[in-house]
């Protein structure tokens, strides 16, 4: 597989593609705790970009297609934690996901 290297020839549905002031994204990566939980942790600007604009469902889409929404779940702990699932595990398997590797979610921001 070849990645495209001008943002122009890559669809913008696509995780890669980023827009100024369009599109916003974070990065992660896939840990073996990710194939064992039902509910994947967020943290750093991902966690706060959650809490501050209340969102409380997201919609993932792999590169295979597979599309699942996922609650966000904001716990009252000491730390006021965000996290989001159920079925994050599956979701990583139904995808192929390989621990260490890096995936993006992204949002379009209208």
């Amino acid at each position: 597989m070849m990645e495209a290297d001008n943002v122009s020839c890559i669809p913008k549905w696509h995780s890669r593609s980023t827009m100024p002031y369009e599109t916003m994204h974070f990065d992660s990566h896939v840990w073996e705790y990710d194939f064992k939980n039902p509910m994947k942790p967020v943290g750093d600007d991902f966690e706060d970009f959650l809490k501050h604009t209340g969102i409380h469902v997201l919609t993932f889409c792999g590169d295979c297609g597979i599309e699942e929404n996922f609650e966000v779940y904001l716990l009252n702990d000491h730390k006021y934690t965000a996290m989001f699932g159920v079925k994050w595990d599956k979701f990583c398997k139904a995808n192929n996901f390989k621990i260490g590797q890096k995936i993006r979610f992204k949002f379009n921001m209208f």
